[in-house]
């Protein structure tokens, strides 16, 4: 498992720094530069957003080997999540229940 600062930089490079922020549930992208810088979140429940983000990053760009496409799961209305959006579903949902319904919604879209 990737450290808070390893999953930051990698997330910042592969959907930036928006999309993570939005995702983790955060209002400024500042927060994530500075996890990539060092800094560890402040909370569990960050970290654990953080954590999943980056599995679902890692498993997109796997299959698809492109950090667009990881942009584009994560921002567009998901049939497997009521068309909410899977950063939507991150950013305001407990990540412990977060994360059964995204990963539900990842193996679909990687199914198709």
């Amino acid at each position: 498992m990737a450290s808070a600062q390893e999953a930051a930089c990698e997330l910042l490079e592969s959907v930036g720094p928006r999309v993570t922020a939005a995702a983790v549930g955060l209002r400024e992208a500042r927060t994530v530069r500075s996890w990539a810088a060092g800094r560890a979140p402040r909370d569990q429940a960050e970290a654990a957003r953080l954590r999943l983000l980056h599995r679902i990053a890692l498993a997109i760009t796997g299959v698809y080997g492109r950090p667009e496409v990881t942009t584009a799961f994560l921002t567009s209305a998901s049939p497997a999540l009521e068309d909410c959006a899977p950063l939507e579903v991150l950013a305001d949902t407990p990540p412990a229940q977060a994360e059964k319904r995204l990963l539900g919604a990842l193996r679909a879209f990687l199914a198709d």
